[in-house]
């Protein structure tokens, strides 16, 4: 079983496929399980990297808090565990949140985004194990990689306006809408989301490889 003992939490992944890495974390309490409808069609173009958010599925948490900053080291911690330098980074919900904290504090480790059901409007911990995410709308213009922006027209959780804010401010953005699609867009419609997102990878091939080893 492949797990990422980091100190004070030990992190289950998974890898699927070979190329370019492509990192992909779950929204709400769930676990990479919940991936499983986007994996398979993605690991045939690409490295896919999937893993258990601290606390959640078979990750183990030995010390410290929930919180953004914390999701976003774990995720740092793990690609240099891994030995990534580079990786394309996304997720679905609070994965696609931790993916933008992750590109403002590690600029040089983001390849591409893919935002799948986010936000960049904040989001606050209302008690009942919800985690409260800072606003970023306005630090999106730091963000010069490209992303790709998936979100369902009938998203009762964050409607679609949120991701229409968010390719306004992105630089280099693209805006895949799912008719219909809720707030599981990557399960509702996943061959609609696997197309987007392998549409999107395709046109990341000319940039490095990323998987280089990072410097000590």
């Amino acid at each position: 079983m492949p797990v990422a003992d980091l100190g004070d939490v030990r992190l289950y992944y998974e890898e699927r496929g070979t190329g370019r890495p492509l990192v992909l974390m779950h929204g709400g309490w769930v676990d990479l399980s919940s991936l499983e409808p986007n994996i398979p069609a993605l690991a045939a173009r690409c490295r896919v990297i999937a893993f258990d958010r601290r606390g959640c599925g078979r990750s183990v948490v030995l010390e410290g808090e929930h919180s953004p900053e914390a999701w976003t080291e774990d995720l740092y911690r793990l690609l240099r565990t891994l030995e990534l330098s580079r990786a394309c980074v996304g997720g679905v919900s609070y994965g696609a949140m931790v993916a933008v904290e992750f590109a403002l504090a590690h600029p040089e480790m983001v390849d591409g985004l893919v935002l799948i059901a986010g936000t960049a409007e904040g989001f606050p911990g209302r008690g009942g194990g919800y985690v409260g995410f800072p606003r970023r709308l306005e630090r999106l213009g730091e963000i010069t990689a490209p992303v790709l922006l998936i979100h369902g027209d009938a998203d009762p959780v964050f409607p679609l306006w949120h991701a229409e804010h968010m390719q306004r401010a992105l630089p280099n953005a693209r805006l895949v809408v799912v008719e219909g699609a809720g707030h599981g867009v990557n399960w509702e419609d996943a061959a609609t989301v696997n197309g987007a997102i392998l549409e999107f990878l395709a046109g990341l091939e000319g940039s490095p490889a990323a998987g280089e080893r990072p410097a000590p």
